[in-house]
């Protein structure tokens, strides 16, 4: 009786923001539902989509915005095939399927992030409110409403990470061997999927193999404040110290792929000593925990590797897709420079900005959580954890952070699991601790619906209506095989997608006697399809010279049929369109 008398307030407490998130999912569960997708990366997804409805690749699947041979395979393609799977099942459109996969794997990674906070040891009142702040979560909120593959990419990272769990706490030849399967398969799909997810319950399987009991392993739950705040000091003056010694490196050696390769073989031939020297010294859990974590993920490096293989040889097909054969440029644009992670405004931007407004809605409480871990007690370590997960991602990937928001969507997850360690840690306080648990709850709660309901208003209010109808104009005076050459939009393919053309792009500003471009123009005519329009947007409308040899090298007419939504839009002399 006792126990229940204590453990009541805090479901109370937990059933009322669950509540409020579930209402919130319901009020905005049509939300943007009928808007048609009309942004960068969801229309490169939801055209991927259309493809391969339409009979396409369903590995080097096709978003044909590049020219012939049209395949542009980056994520493996596991949640492609569901939409496109709903969309033929259900008759929806591929917005609409696109939209609603999004939404199934949002809501469904709530059934291992339920496995894994409670593999923890937390009680089911804290998974709650855990729940209830990721279901309340403004980025959550909307992005889950989109095409794009930000939600698969979490319940495929999750389901990985309590599959880890699962083999860890399972006993049994057959269990085991059954756990390892299945956690395998799991990370697999996940590293495959999106690596920039992946990454973050890579990191965090490593170290929840030493939080976890096992064979030799024992369970620590709590060490001293004073002993964690030296251990962070340790490793993050290392860590400051090796970026400071590749700084000093970067402005020896100005050529940035020499320096690439210089710290890249330096890096792996440190990693190749830690390993030997590990295997040779190492005794006890420690030697365990490598060799359990080394097997958990063989299957993920290999397909991992193996898909990262096959993209880049489906890339070499097609011309105008030389950027990806930049190694250096690729390395550059997924990790940054290493002067990001020293930068004030971009550490705010990603670590204080983009989290208080987009993650929590409210700076005062993101705060809150950076502190609050001290006050944790038995789940400090937990605590501290999580907030270290929260930020390595950011660190590791600082550029794509830096540059897109809803790379937050990837990390997130844990800064809600740091607040959901903090209630449970505050609640063990007795009286003390209850009363400031549950007013954190309530504000973080609260903070985050209020973003979600700014943010979905925001989002229909600045929808680029003007692109869309803009794309119907397209639609209606090119032919349907024929292919859009465009200039001045680089990689975004919202004008294709929603005009439902094929396209030419030039992403790289690229003069019209370049090599690969004329190149992909040849390929398109090698297909038998017409070049339908010339597109000329943005800042390449100022390109007077180079706009005078596209119109001339395509036959295109002098002057523009259709100006609207930044672009000019050019017709060809004789006009292809079918029936005209």
């Amino acid at each position: 009786m006792r126990k229940t008398v204590e453990t009541l307030p805090l479901a109370v407490i937990a059933a009322l923001t669950f509540a409020a998130a579930a209402v919130l999912q319901i009020v905005f569960f049509r939300y943007g539902w009928k808007l048609p997708v009309a942004g960068w990366r969801d229309g490169q997804t939801a055209m991927g989509i259309e493809y391969i409805i339409k009979g396409g690749p369903l590995l080097a699947y096709h978003v044909p915005i590049f020219g012939p041979p049209w395949a542009w395979p980056i994520e493996f393609p596991f949640y492609q095939w569901i939409a496109a799977l709903l969309a033929k099942l259900s008759g929806m459109t591929v917005d609409q399927s696109a939209k609603l996969t999004a939404y199934i794997f949002y809501v469904l990674a709530c059934v291992p992030a339920w496995g894994i906070l409670r593999r923890l040891g937390v009680r089911c009142a804290v998974v709650v409110v855990f729940l209830s702040i990721y279901l309340s979560s403004p980025l959550y909120v909307a992005l889950s409403r989109t095409a794009l593959i930000e939600s698969c990419a979490l319940f495929l990272g999750l389901c990985y990470l309590e599959g880890v769990m699962r083999y860890r706490m399972t006993s049994g030849k057959y269990g085991k061997l059954a756990a390892l399967v299945l956690c395998s398969l799991w990370g697999a799909l996940a590293a495959m999927t999106k690596i920039t997810t992946f990454a973050g319950f890579f990191l965090a399987a490593f170290i929840l193999l030493w939080m976890l009991p096992g064979k030799s392993a024992q369970r620590h739950n709590a060490i001293p404040v004073i002993a964690l705040i030296r251990r962070l000091a340790i490793a993050v003056g290392t860590l400051l110290l090796v970026l400071a010694a590749w700084k000093i490196l970067s402005g020896k050696i100005t050529t940035g792929p020499i320096l690439v390769k210089t710290i890249g073989v330096l890096f792996f031939a440190a990693i190749a000593a830690a390993v030997f020297m590990f295997f040779r010294y190492a005794r006890g859990p420690a030697k365990e925990n490598i060799l359990v974590f080394l097997r958990i993920n063989i299957a993920a490096i290999i397909a991992l590797a193996a898909w990262q293989v096959f993209t880049k040889h489906s890339w070499l097909k097609t011309p105008m897709l030389d950027f990806h054969s930049d190694t250096y440029e690729t390395f550059r644009w997924y990790i940054g420079f290493v002067g990001q992670r020293f930068d004030p405004e971009i550490i705010s931007r990603i670590m204080i900005e983009r989290p208080s407004g987009f993650l929590l809605g409210s700076k005062y409480t993101l705060f809150a959580i950076y502190a609050g871990w001290i006050f944790a007690d038995r789940y400090r370590l937990h605590a501290l954890v999580s907030l270290g997960l929260f930020v390595a991602v950011s660190a590791l990937f600082t550029n794509l952070h830096n540059v897109h928001p809803y790379y937050a969507y990837a990390n997130g997850l844990f800064l809600f699991a740091a607040a959901a360690f903090i209630v449970a840690g505050l609640w063990e306080r007795g009286l003390a601790g209850k009363i400031p648990a549950a007013a954190f709850v309530a504000a973080v709660v609260f903070y985050c619906v209020q973003g979600s309901v700014a943010m979905g208003r925001a989002i229909v209010r600045t929808h680029d209506h003007e692109v869309v109808a803009f794309s119907k104009k397209i639609e209606a005076v090119t032919d349907p095989e024929s292919v859009l050459v465009i200039f001045g939009l680089y990689a975004n393919p919202s004008i294709p997608y929603l005009s439902h053309r094929r396209a030419v792009m030039d992403n790289r500003d690229r003069p019209f006697e370049q090599k690969n471009l004329q190149a992909a123009l040849r390929d398109v005519r090698a297909e038998g399809r017409d070049v339908g329009a010339l597109l000329i947007c943005n800042k390449q409308l100022e390109n007077g010279i180079e706009n005078s040899k596209r119109i001339r090298g395509l036959g295109m007419r002098s002057k523009p049929s259709i100006i609207e939504a930044g672009c000019d839009v050019y017709l060809p002399r004789l006009n292809t369109k079918k029936g005209s």
